[in-house]
């Protein structure tokens, strides 16, 4: 079975700057994004920055959502950051790197047919799929893990004939088939 039904089934827990984070859901992808952080964009992330990304981690993304507006939100982050003194903050950015990563797991597939290219953001195109494939409400989709949304639409794909889900077995045989192809044709 591919790693990300794995996870989707029994997702790892993970905890960064001392508080464990939540499953990560595409409402929370919503509010990162929304909130301009640089684990969404790619950009480099600075503490400020880690800092936010954990604490709408850390909470069911509507709680996050309203506690971000709340009267004692910046007392928490001056009390917070005073507790991260001694932090090694090089591994906190690592474990919150591995948890986005974990999260955003997609089974390996093959393309049987090309459906053509999609220019919309992640999270958007996500969500409309679930939407509109899968019959999803919007709130519903919105507290689903990314990496079962992502199961269940490569699982939705496989059985209309348009991806193939790649096993284990299936991939080594690929890689040797690319290996003898590298040594048939000179290339190292």
């Amino acid at each position: 079975m591919d790693a990300a039904f794995h996870e989707a089934a029994n997702p790892r827990r993970f905890k960064v700057l001392g508080l464990p984070l939540q499953p990560l859901t595409l409402g929370h992808r919503f509010l990162l994004v929304q909130h301009g952080s640089a684990f969404v964009s790619g950009e480099q992330a600075h503490l400020p920055d880690l800092m936010l990304s954990v604490f709408i981690c850390s909470q069911p993304w509507r709680q996050a959502e309203r506690n971000l507006s709340a009267w004692w939100f910046k007392l928490f982050v001056w009390i917070w950051s005073q507790t991260l003194r001694k932090t090694v903050l090089q591994i906190e950015y690592q474990k919150f790197h591995a948890y986005f990563e974990a999260s955003e797991k997609r089974p390996i597939t093959a393309c049987k047919r090309s459906s053509g290219s999609v220019n919309a953001p992640f999270e958007y195109w996500l969500l409309a799929a679930l939407m509109t494939e899968l019959g999803i409400a919007m709130d519903a989709a919105l507290d689903m893990t990314i990496v079962k949304a992502n199961c269940l639409l490569a699982t939705l794909g496989d059985m209309r004939g348009g991806l193939e889900l790649m096993d284990d077995r299936r991939l080594n045989f690929l890689a040797q088939v690319e290996r003898a192809e590298a040594i048939k044709f000179g290339a190292n």
